[in-house]
């Protein structure tokens, strides 16, 4: 019985031996973390290790930065078993807030992993209070007949997550994510609002369509954003009152199972359209 366990070990130690064998790409540190700085310089430099594991020649035949803020340079290519090597460069961070995460690409030769990421990692102070909407505001795109616009929030509290807790958007419009939602602390998330339209529908251009983001945050209890559409084919924009999907009509609160409702249950039709000067186009709304 010995001899035969014996046999059955010496016999998988070949199985995985020459599972194993060939080159093998090793990164130290796989992701090089500057940690939060007080200050933005600008830039910041890095080294990175490159080490052949295996028992074969290691052909890195690529490298390529996730943008242009990230500059990297290889020393060699070809490594020998139990080579290593230096992959240096520097990541532009003039202008930026919050946390910043870059991946550089490396294209090999390893069976195993013949792409591999190196991950850069920095963090930022945020100017500002507690939530906020990052831009002035957040274009909707039509797409798959809808509306759809992804609002960019920034968590501007060096050490406290805040926490989401309802919405009151227009009449019509949703969100794609399950609430509560919680955003770290100096950090970024993304929400998608959606409006579902009717097929073929000619979706007037509007602006100012206002959201309010209901938060648990001291600083920033209720934090209002806007959506603007523009129509790829050119289109005079129109009120939000007259035009934007779901204006006219009180906010809705979302989701609709929070307790208790802020505002009362729409039950009356979108307000119509007002009175447009006949040198004007008239403005038709969304069905």
């Amino acid at each position: 019985m010995r001899t035969r366990c014996i046999v059955v070990a010496s016999s998988l130690l070949l199985v995985l031996g020459s599972a194993w064998a060939g080159p093998s790409i090793v990164l130290e540190p796989a992701t090089f973390d500057w940690g939060r700085q007080s200050d933005n310089k600008g830039e910041y430099t890095y080294t990175i290790t490159v080490k052949n594991a295996g028992d074969e020649e290691l052909q890195i035949t690529r490298v390529r930065p996730g943008c242009s803020c990230t500059k990297v340079e290889l020393k060699k290519q070809n490594l020998a078993p139990g080579e290593s090597t230096e992959m240096t460069g520097g990541l532009t961070t003039k202008g930026i807030e919050g946390a910043m995460q870059k991946g550089i690409i490396l294209t090999t030769n390893d069976p195993f992993h013949p792409s591999v990421i190196a991950n850069l990692a920095i963090r930022f102070p945020i100017n500002g209070q507690g939530l906020r909407v990052k831009a002035a505001s957040t274009p909707a795109r039509l797409r798959d007949e809808t509306l759809w616009a992804h609002v960019v929030l920034e968590n501007c509290e060096p050490d406290k997550p805040i926490t989401i807790e309802a919405l009151e958007l227009p009449e019509g419009w949703s969100c794609q994510q399950t609430l509560p939602l919680t955003v770290s602390a100096e950090d970024r998330f993304t929400l998608v609002l959606t409006l579902k339209v009717e097929a073929n529908a000619e979706i007037q251009a509007f602006d100012g369509l206002t959201f309010t983001l209901l938060t648990d945050s001291v600083k920033t209890p209720r934090v209002q954003g806007t959506m603007v559409y523009r129509p790829e084919v050119k289109a005079n924009a129109v009120s939000v009152a007259a035009g934007a999907p779901g204006a006219g009509a009180p906010p809705v609160r979302w989701p609709m199972t929070k307790l208790p409702p802020l505002v009362a249950p729409v039950t009356a039709p979108v307000t119509p359209p007002q009175a447009v000067p006949s040198a004007a186009p008239a403005v038709v709304p969304v069905p």
